[in-house]
């Protein structure tokens, strides 16, 4: 059965959740992380500036470079994460579709090696 492909907002609006939304936009939130993970790293660094510039330099090049670091990786592993989550379900419907054909022509499934 083939299905076809829905829009973003009407697949947004797809209260049975038959079209995924989350696979489509997963690079738009991450570039959205890594925005924010910037705007963070840079305000850490003005905030290091106005108190002395001891604490600026060490934000400058200590603390904002890893705060920055431990985000994007952080958002990074969460969104992988969630596209794994949904190559699984894609394969194990693709696994069932195959199962399902091989069941209606009559096909007896392969025999277990470890049975031996």
């Amino acid at each position: 059965m083939a299905e076809e492909k829905k829009g973003l907002f009407e697949s947004l609006f797809d209260v049975s959740f038959k079209t995924l939304v989350t696979p489509r936009i997963i690079k738009v939130l991450y570039a959205l992380s890594i925005i924010a993970a910037g705007f963070i790293s840079v305000v850490l660094i003005v905030e290091g500036f106005s108190e002395s510039a001891g604490k600026g330099f060490l934000s400058l090049f200590f603390v904002a470079p890893l705060v920055f670091l431990i985000l994007v990786i952080s958002s990074r592993i969460v969104y992988e994460l969630a596209i794994v989550v949904f190559r699984i379900s894609d394969h194990t419907a693709e696994i069932a579709r195959n199962t399902a054909g091989s069941a209606e022509r009559g096909e007896r499934p392969p025999a277990n090696p470890s049975s031996d």
